[in-house]
């Protein structure tokens, strides 16, 4: 896959991760789970300290993974503008 095409796949997949919908029904729904996640503190046994653990990984990781394609994306955009390359 040439440097242009990796481009254009992260700019589609940033440009669906802007869109109202994504916000909507994924990510807005994703970051209101995570700041309503309780603390270890609050937990009673520790199949619950697990639970929360596993639900606190997954949501670092969705979180990771949106930043990455933007991060990504930037790196991309940059690579193509040092080379003299058009978008």
């Amino acid at each position: 896959m040439t440097l242009h095409e990796e481009y254009q796949e992260l700019l589609e997949a940033r440009e669906m991760l802007e869109t109202k919908k994504f916000q909507k029904f994924i990510a807005q729904p994703m970051q209101k789970h995570w700041d309503e996640l309780k603390t270890a503190y609050d937990c009673k046994t520790l199949s619950e300290i697990a639970t929360l653990k596993g639900e606190a990984k997954m949501c670092k990781f969705f979180f990771s993974l949106l930043k990455n394609i933007d991060s990504d994306f930037r790196n991309k955009r940059d690579e193509l503008d040092s080379e003299g390359r058009k978008l």
